[in-house]
């Protein structure tokens, strides 16, 4: 066709229409250039790009680290959420500069010990050794390939070998570690008062357009929870047990097969006296022995006590002073000598063998009780049987279907009919419930129970891309995909429905605020050398005694205040003090005094921590730098 077309192109009329085909084509391009397209990463560094995939993988293992660090897998952390962004994005930051780092310096993973670190994962192992199947099955439920999860795995130990080659080496001197210590030991003496934000502003008076304007810059905090309704289809190994049927011939092998585990051996309570005779004896020896134990034999068959015969006679240091008596042993035991076991099977109880020579001597036992072996009938173990092998039979096939589940909701990715047509399972469907997985409906708390639920139904890929979720694993035999049925967008609510939120929150801003003035005022006053003391009763505060205290040490619970108080330049003058105003947690502020210092000289025995200490400083300053010298560019838009 196209050969036709170019021996036909001829005249005007094919250059017009030549023309007309390149103009939008040129038009094209140069668009491309005046309008490149916008980057959908979530970072740069250094022109390598963090895509908002890898973003959120991380965000979403940082929230389950969290949760699993507070015990809660269902703990509501959508007010943290903004932090936990950032966090994540400063992590992924700084762990491509280390990557590229060390790759600038040659350093690499070796496949060896890449094999052998995660081999050593306990997870991937069973009985204690790494199981190849058992490692694939565990990653493809969590939506890896094992190249995938190897990359990650391998960067992982490669950005952790730079690490530590900064951090581990570090080491101090013995006056550094002295210096060190002695910092650490070091006290300060402080005074401080407290400026209450409500006796600060006691009364504050707003207006309706004071009010509104608040409600209107910060609707965000006013706003009713975004909400979604799902639909989902779930494979749960309950429902395809009760599908599964064994007949009778299976059962009774089954049976057959395993009749040992039915089976409670014989036990025997015994007593035993050993002549011993020594592998290496001579003939003459020998004989003599054998004649021992005859004689002893004929003694305890006359009548005399088996108990005394074996405290005078016998040469078992651990059962002779007990007058030879043995703890209870089962048939097929390897705890005692298989002359005796194998003797004790042929005996009644109360009767005596003759001498019987093993490999330690001569034994002459008796057996003194016996427990018959036990074997359960079909009929007891029947219903175990049956369970087992129904169990059995339906792993497998949910094994089976499991992966075609997976296969049916990835290649549909727009519907949740053919997943359940095909394998006649019934779609279900929830009411309404918030990110944090609290439902309208109390019938659905149970599936919204387990985190993964709540935070794949809120994904971008199902919430705005509109499709189904990736397989949830919910555990080792329940398995679910879900899509979102429907979507309520949180919108403000009513300022009369807040008003006396709005308020609170306002008058609380006010307070704060005065109470900052306060301490801005105080501090500026002290510092131009009026009296502490007469400034605080003028303006109704108290200075808290004078105190001692150490660092990290808490007062009125903030810990900001020590921190400050290290902080804190010390006087140059000895009569004098250092102060600082201090915003603390709970909205009050504090004015601040360090009056003195004192130090002891520290232990310097063990310098290894303040060591460990001054090497991870050594490694933040390393990434400082890094980052200081690197192209980063950050689209917080690509975060959501």
């Amino acid at each position: 066709m196209l050969q036709n077309i170019r021996d036909n192109a001829k005249g005007w009329l094919a250059w017009v229409i030549i023309i007309i085909i390149c103009v939008p084509f040129a038009l094209w391009g140069i668009n491309e250039y005046l309008s490149p397209t916008q980057s959908v990463a979530v970072a740069e560094v250094n022109d390598v790009e963090i895509s908002p995939m890898e973003f959120r993988q991380a965000f979403q293992q940082r929230r389950a680290q969290l949760r699993a660090m507070f015990k809660n897998p269902n703990m509501d952390l959508s007010f943290m959420d903004a932090q936990l962004r950032q966090d994540t994005l400063k992590q992924l930051i700084n762990e491509e500069l280390l990557l590229q780092t060390a790759s600038e310096h040659d350093m690499r993973i070796g496949d060896a010990l890449l094999a052998t670190h995660i081999h050593n994962y306990p997870v991937f192992q069973k009985d204690g050794v790494f199981d190849q199947a058992r490692y694939e099955q565990m990653l493809g439920a969590q939506g890896y390939s094992p190249l995938m999860f190897e990359s990650q795995v391998r960067r992982d130990l490669l950005s952790a070998q730079l690490r530590n080659g900064v951090s581990q080496t570090a080491f101090l001197t013995e006056a550094e570690a002295q210096q060190n210590a002695e910092l650490q030991n070091q006290e300060r003496q402080i005074s401080y008062l407290i400026i209450s934000a409500s006796k600060a502003a006691s009364t504050v008076e707003l207006t309706k357009e004071e009010i509104e304007q608040y409600y209107n810059d910060n609707l965000k905090q006013y706003e009713t929870d975004e909400k979604v309704s799902i639909e989902y289809v779930e494979l749960t190994l309950d429902d395809l047990l009760a599908t599964q049927s064994v007949d009778e011939a299976t059962l009774q092998q089954q049976y057959q097969e395993r009749l040992a585990n039915y089976s409670t051996p014989a036990e025997w309570k015994a007593r035993h006296i050993l002549i011993e005779l020594a592998p290496d004896a001579d003939a003459a020896t020998a004989v003599e022995v054998e004649q021992t134990a005859k004689a002893v034999y004929e003694r305890l068959q006359n009548g005399e006590d088996f108990s005394t015969l074996a405290k005078e006679f016998s040469d078992d240091p651990s059962t002779k002073d007990e007058g030879g008596l043995l703890d209870w042993f089962a048939a097929g035991s390897d705890r005692y000598p298989a002359a005796i076991t194998d003797t004790v099977a042929g005996l009644e109880e109360g009767q005596l063998s003759e001498p019987v020579k093993g490999q330690y001597g001569y034994h002459i036992i008796r057996l003194d009780e016996k427990k018959p072996e036990l074997v359960k009938s079909f009929e007891e173990v029947r219903a175990e049987l049956e369970t087992d092998l129904k169990r059995a039979a339906g792993e497998s096939e949910f094994y089976g279907q499991a992966e075609q589940f997976a296969n049916l909701a990835f290649e549909h990715p727009d519907s949740l009919d053919t997943l359940a047509s095909t394998m006649q399972l019934e779609k279900k469907t929830t009411g309404f419930f918030n990110r944090s997985g609290s439902p309208d409906n109390e019938a659905d708390s149970e599936v919204l129970s387990d985190r993964k639920v709540v935070d794949a139904a809120f994904s971008n890929a199902v919430l705005k891309d509109h499709f189904n979720s990736e397989v949830i694993e919910l555990d080792n035999d329940h398995v679910l995909v879900l899509r979102v049925l429907e979507h309520q967008a949180s919108q403000p609510k009513v300022l009369a429905d807040v008003q006396t939120e709005v308020e609170t929150a306002l008058v609380d801003k006010r307070q704060q605020a005065a109470a900052k003035e306060l301490a801005e005022t105080l501090l500026a006053e002290v510092k131009q050398g009026k009296d502490p003391n007469a400034l605080a009763t003028e303006h109704e505060l108290s200075w808290a005694p004078s105190q001692w205290i150490k660092r990290n040490a808490q007062l009125e619970g903030e810990a900001v205040l020590s921190k400050t108080a290290f902080d804190l330049a010390l006087p140059q003058d000895a009569a004098q003090a250092s102060y600082q105003e201090v915003a603390l947690g709970n909205g009050d502020y504090a004015l601040l005094a360090v009056l003195a210092m004192r130090a002891e000289a520290g232990d310097v025995s063990e310098p290894k921590p303040a060591a460990n200490t001054f090497g991870d400083t050594q490694f933040n300053a390393v990434v400082a730098t890094l980052k200081a010298n690197a192209d980063i560019k950050v689209y917080e838009k690509n975060m959501e």
